[in-house]
């Protein structure tokens, strides 16, 4: 973090679950990690947290495989259902394998076919294009209703419980990609298993401490382009 003379990184190991690049205003390139999906599995973290903004200097081949390989994580969590991440890379848009996409803070996708009932089927995939200037400690989240065929529905959020704190430079050029994973275990275990649309609207807040209090402010008009991805398990599309 904040290393004035970074300007590459190496392939990494896979199983190196916290990387902090943010203010690494040299660094340029990105090897990526290895792919090696089941290696160590009693020694994987269940979270894996990868931080690259205010790395203003990043070229597109380093965006691509940092975000690449948060596609990559999708497939490991068909061996290791616990497991989640969260990737942040300094960008301009949200990477294609994320397939639904929508300007502005608000998405309405339709799910697969019994979603609920497929093995394959691991939960989704949450993208943002944020702005973060001018908002120390900021993080995201997201609202959704679920919506049966017979008109029922129900709210849920989907934040990322291992939230770590984001800062970018005030003049940073360009936007911040957020992406995390969810299983829907929250939606799994409800009777609305039988859900055929979502509609999900992002939004950002940052901590602020108040009378010795912690409090969570809302962020206006602060996520400029959202995306939802299906995960499936290595093989599925």
């Amino acid at each position: 973090m904040d290393c004035k003379r970074l300007e590459s990184l190496p392939k990494l190991p896979y199983l190196l679950g916290f990387v902090d690049a943010s203010g690494c205003k040299r660094l340029k390139t990105v090897s990526g990690f290895t792919t090696a999906l089941t290696e160590g599995s009693d020694q994987r973290y269940p979270f894996v947290l990868h931080i690259f903004n205010n790395s203003v200097s990043l070229d597109e081949n380093a965006r691509r495989n940092i975000l690449d390989d948060a596609h990559l994580r999708n497939i490991a969590i068909a061996y290791y259902p616990r497991f989640s991440y969260e990737v942040r890379c300094q960008g301009i848009e949200i990477p294609k394998w994320v397939g639904n996409q929508m300007e502005g803070s608000s998405i309405d996708i339709t799910l697969p076919l019994h979603w609920s009932e497929d093995p394959n089927f691991l939960g989704l995939a949450f993208c943002l294009l944020v702005d973060f200037r001018n908002a120390p400690n900021a993080t995201c989240e997201a609202e959704s209703i679920f919506k049966t065929e017979n008109g029922e529905s129900h709210t849920y959020h989907f934040s990322n419980n291992q939230s770590y704190s984001t800062r970018c430079d005030d003049d940073s050029p360009d936007h911040l990609v957020v992406v995390w994973y969810d299983s829907l275990q929250k939606v799994r275990s409800t009777p609305y298993t039988g859900a055929t649309q979502a509609s999900f609207h992002f939004h950002s807040f940052q901590k602020v401490w108040t009378k010795m209090k912690l409090h969570r402010e809302k962020l206006e008009d602060r996520v400029k382009r959202c995306g939802v991805g299906f995960v499936y398990a290595q093989g599925q599309d």
